[in-house]
């Protein structure tokens, strides 16, 4: 798997958490406000396929949101212990 795919996995659990119970917004409401969704948030732990749990040190993450800022940065190391790392910054 690409890198930028494997990231973009890797994210997609801290943004299902908070879209879980949001309910549709109207069309005329559907603009986001950024100020919503400001902080930090850390990946906890990342399930693979075959149900694998991993924890730190073997994956880490964390994205921070504030003042129109995004910072993105994950780690992992693969099966045979090789090193990957993925980081993305937003202005």
């Amino acid at each position: 798997m690409k890198i930028g795919a494997m990231a973009s996995l890797l994210m997609l659990p801290m943004f299902a958490v908070a879209c879980a119970e949001a309910e549709a917004p109207a069309l005329e409401e559907s603009v986001v406000d950024p100020a919503g969704i400001e902080g930090t948030y850390r990946l906890m732990h990342r399930v693979l396929a075959d149900g694998t749990r991993l924890t730190e040190p073997d994956v880490l993450g964390l994205a921070t949101f504030a003042n129109g800022h995004r910072n993105f940065n994950v780690y992992w190391r693969d099966r045979d212990g090789k090193v990957f790392s993925y980081s993305v910054i937003s202005v």
